[in-house]
């Protein structure tokens, strides 16, 4: 109601005129009038435990792997950066269209071969 635009003004007085009583043009009463109790923005951020998110993480990535829908690879190493090669060890694991995530560990080799690959983050 009090985001309308307008109605600041008391339409008409208060008494002596047969009509009933108002305050402002803006009452949901009226047309053109504000909502009541109207949807509010509010974060529906709900805290979780750190160790509580971090064994959920850890769960569902333990699930996948013995689903086989996620491939944990020790150790990929280059002798120089080329995509050719990144792409040859993805296409051995016939991933698709699936999103492929290298976590590397100061391996500018691998990072510089995969960033140029779609669907890739190195």
């Amino acid at each position: 109601r009090g985001m309308v635009r307008g109605g600041g003004r008391k339409p008409w007085k208060q008494k002596g005129t047969g009509r009933a009583r108002s305050g402002s043009s803006r009452s949901p009463i009226w047309i053109g009038g504000g909502t009541t109790f109207g949807p509010q923005p509010r974060s529906y951020y709900k805290a979780m435990p750190r160790k509580a998110r971090r064994l959920a993480v850890k769960s569902a990535l333990s699930d996948k792997v013995n689903n086989s829908e996620l491939y944990v690879l020790e150790e990929i190493t280059l002798a120089a950066p080329k995509t050719k090669e990144v792409l040859n060890i993805i296409n051995s694991f016939n991933v698709g269209d699936a999103k492929v995530l290298f976590i590397t560990e100061g391996d500018v080799n691998v990072e510089r071969s995969a960033r140029n690959i779609q669907g890739v983050k190195a």
